[in-house]
This record gives structure tokens, sequence and C-alpha cells, in this order.
């Protein structure tokens, strides 16, 4: 059985991961911005099940990073949006786009506050291979 400083570490070790490739984007994804970015997670990453979920997180230069995390609905607002762009981009019309966007939430949500455990040495070696396949590393 692995050590908890040893799954902390692979936990550690999956958020710089995470963050690489979100960030590779090269822009925020809210204002167009291309300068520091940093990861913006719309459900807190105190939930494991969710905190390296893609769905869940978007680069953000930190003047948006910093506005959203001070306007927690905003933040709300602006997910279910790109993911309805998203959503309409791939033939949905708006209001179908808006309910799919608002379904991915719920769906987050519930994932969120699962409790199930996450194997950090899987979602690791997950992410170092996609970020290595990428380039990035």
């Amino acid at each position: 059985m692995a050590s908890q400083k040893s799954r902390t570490s692979a936990r550690n070790k999956a958020d710089k991961l995470f963050s690489l490739l979100v960030r590779s984007v090269g822009y925020c994804q809210r204002c167009g911005a291309t300068g520091r970015l940093e990861t913006s997670h719309v459900l807190s990453r105190r939930y494991s099940n969710t905190r390296c979920d893609f769905r869940n997180a978007f680069a953000m230069c930190s003047s948006c990073h910093r506005w959203l995390g001070a306007n927690p609905l905003g933040h709300a607002e602006f997910f279910i949006e790109w993911h309805a762009e998203r959503f309409m981009q791939m033939g949905s019309d708006r209001l179908t786009a808006e309910n799919m966007a608002r379904g991915l939430r719920d769906e987050l949500q519930v994932l969120a506050y699962s409790g199930e455990k996450v194997d950090w040495f899987e979602v690791r070696d997950g992410l170092a291979a996609q970020a290595k396949a990428e380039g990035l590393i």
C-alpha cells in the first residue's frame, strides 16, 4: 500500500501536469489575453474527483481568475456560457446547448461530492502521457 506521502506527491505532480495542459491553450479563455495564465477551477480543487477534470478548468489570465474567484455566480455563468458555445459548435441550438451545459455542471457537482477515492498515481500517469503526447514535457 502506498504511503500518504507518496499519494500526496503523486497528487502534486498531477496538479502540475494538469495545470500545464490547461494553460497550453495559450490564451485566457474568458478575455483572450495571452499574458501570464493560471488554471481556474469552477468547482474547488478541494474536491478530488473534479480536481483534474478538464471540463471543470479553464486557462485564465490573473485578472479574470481573480475576478471570477471573487464572483462565484459570474464563474458559474461563464461555465454555462463557455460550454454552451462548445455545444453550439457541435450543432446544438442555443437553448439545448445551455441546458446541456447546465447538465454538465450538475454532473460535475455530483461527481465532486461523491467522495469516491481518486487513484492519484493513475491520474498522474495519464496526465504525464497526455502532456508527453502533446510535446509539453
